[in-house]
Order: C-alpha cells, then sequence, then structure tokens
C-alpha cells in the first residue's frame, strides 16, 4: 500500500519486508551450511506440511488416490498410517513426533524415507493444492477460524503429566520444574475461559466496528487495521499452517480489547473536544 500511496518514504515499508524475508532465508542457509560444516550433517525438517494436509484430509485423500505409486515420496508414510486403525495416527503432532506403532509413523520409517518425506514436503503441498483446491482451501481456513477463537491459557500451566516427564531433567530450578508451578488446583480455568471468550469477542467486535465506521482519523485506522490484520496473521500461519493451539491465540488475543480500548478512547477524545468547542463558541 505505501508504494501505491506514494511519498518520498513510499519504498521503507517493502524494503523493510524485503529484509525480514531475506534474514530469513538466511538464517536457514548458515544454519544448514554450519551443520554441514562443523558435523558433516544436513538439516532435516519434521515433515509438518504432509502432517498439515494428512489431518485436514486433502493430503490424505490424495495419498489414498495415488498410492502405493514409487514416483510419490510420501507413500512410505501413507503405509504406516494403514498399519493401524487408531484415529489419533492421523494427528500432525503424532505424524511428527509419535514412536509408538500404534499412532506413530514417520518416525518408524527407515533414514532414508524419512529425509525424503521431510525434504519432499513442499512439492507435495503444491500437488495437493493444485489437485484439490476447493478441499485445501476449506480445510485452510476452517483452521484459521478455530485459531482465532482458541486464547485459554490452559496450555500453560503444567500438569501433574508435564511435571512428572521433567522430573530428574537439567536446567530446572530446585532440580524440578514443580517449584515453578502457578497453581496445582485448575478449576477456575473453565470460568477464566468463558471470561476471556466474552471478552475478546466483545472486543472484537468494536474495534471492527469502528473501522467500519469510518469516524476515527486516518493515523488511528491504519494502526488499529494493523493490530487486527497481526492477529489473523498469527492465526493463519500458526494455526493454518501448524496445528490449531490455544497457547498461539493466547499470545496475541490480548490485542483485540487492547485496540477497542484504543479506538474507543480516541473517538471519545475527539467527541470530547468538539463538545467543549461548541460550548465555548456559545
Amino acid at each position: 500500500f505505501a508504494v501505491f500511496q506514494g511519498g518520498e518514504r513510499r519504498w521503507v515499508a517493502p524494503l523493510a519486508i524485503l529484509v525480514v524475508v531475506g534474514a530469513g532465508v538466511a538464517e536457514q542457509g548458515l544454519l544448514r551450511v554450519t551443520a554441514r560444516e562443523s558435523r558433516g550433517a544436513e538439516v532435516i525438517y519434521r515433515p509438518f506440511l504432509v502432517a498439515r494436509l494428512i489431518q485436514d484430509g486433502p493430503g490424505y485423500n490424495y495419498l489414498a488416490d495415488n498410492c502405493p505409486d514409487t514416483a510419490e515420496p510420501i507413500c512410505p508414510l501413507y503405509e504406516k498410517l494403514l498399519l493401524s486403525d487408531d484415529p489419533a495416527r492421523l494427528s500432525a503432532s503424532n505424524i511428527s513426533f509419535a514412536r509408538n506403532p500404534r499412532i506413530g509413523s514417520w518416525y518408524l520409517l527407515p533414514p532414508d524415507q524419512q529425509i525424503a518425506v521431510a525434504q519432499g514436503q513442499f512439492a507435495f503441498f503444491l500437488r495437493v493444492v493444485s489437485d484439490r483446491p476447493f478441499e485445501s482451501a476449506g480445510a485452510f481456513l476452517r483452521n484459521v477460524f478455530r485459531q482465532l477463537a482458541f486464547n485459554s491459557v490452559g496450555m500453560t500451566l503444567q500438569t501433574d503429566q508435564v511435571v512428572e516427564r521433567t522430573q530428574g531433567l537439567p536446567g530446572f530450578a530446585f532440580t524440578g520444574s514443580g517449584h515453578g508451578r502457578l497453581t496445582a488446583w485448575t478449576g477456575w480455568l473453565p470460568f477464566a475461559d468463558a471470561v476471556q471468550m466474552v471478552l475478546y469477542a466483545v472486543s472484537a467486535a468494536i474495534a471492527v466496528g469502528l473501522l467500519a465506521s469510518r469516524r476515527l482519523p486516518r493515523p488511528v485506522a491504519i494502526f488499529i487495521g494493523f493490530v487486527l490484520l497481526g492477529i489473523l496473521a498469527n492465526a493463519a500461519i500458526c494455526g493454518g499452517l501448524s496445528q490449531p493451539a490455544h497457547r498461539y491465540g493466547s499470545r496475541v488475543a490480548w490485542l483485540w480489547p487492547v485496540a477497542a480500548m484504543f479506538g474507543a478512547s480516541v473517538l471519545w477524545a475527539m467527541r470530547s473536544a468538539r463538545r467543549q468547542g461548541t460550548l465555548h463558541a456559545t
């Protein structure tokens, strides 16, 4: 938008975007070179795109139609998924992390097939999207809207299972994470979640309504607009490409009331100034 609006500094915004993207690409390249030169190893990323597409449906349906096919490098993963009938095996997190034969798949493949699946995930993503565009778009949008509704702090509270798994691990103060627990009783959480959901829903309605009214000064409207775009971007990246989770939403949900309060305060100040101006003129 800055480019089309003109002005002497119109190239600052797109240049900043290029710097951010370039820094990310350079970091990835540096990581690969460092691993290769220092350890003689290759950097392999988990097949998060493959797992996401399989759990959402388009990827699994695509593999069902095209496997067994030796030209499709993801077929060995699909064959592992067929060895169990447990629904949990189709979870994106279990595909990427589980080692249990009942729910695991990628970790159970031979190393060369693991590498082939991981390195072929972006090409697989393009094949699935081109073969099933509407199904893929629907799954993506569904995850984005689910992510927008996820804002509980429950995932950041240590459960008994988490404390048990971390006992004895180095790096925790006082030799255990139990000492850092906020609370051992979470009976308050359902009530807090309900209150938060109402607060965020009302705040979102107010913020969007203020933008739609076009009564805010242009700089304020731009600021609030970009805050809302940031929340949507977080939902699209974390929920749409990764996996909808409460921890992704809770870290940005507080921006809804901030945007609403900021816009309402500016509008109230403008009205107060107009009233005072009218009284002085009288």
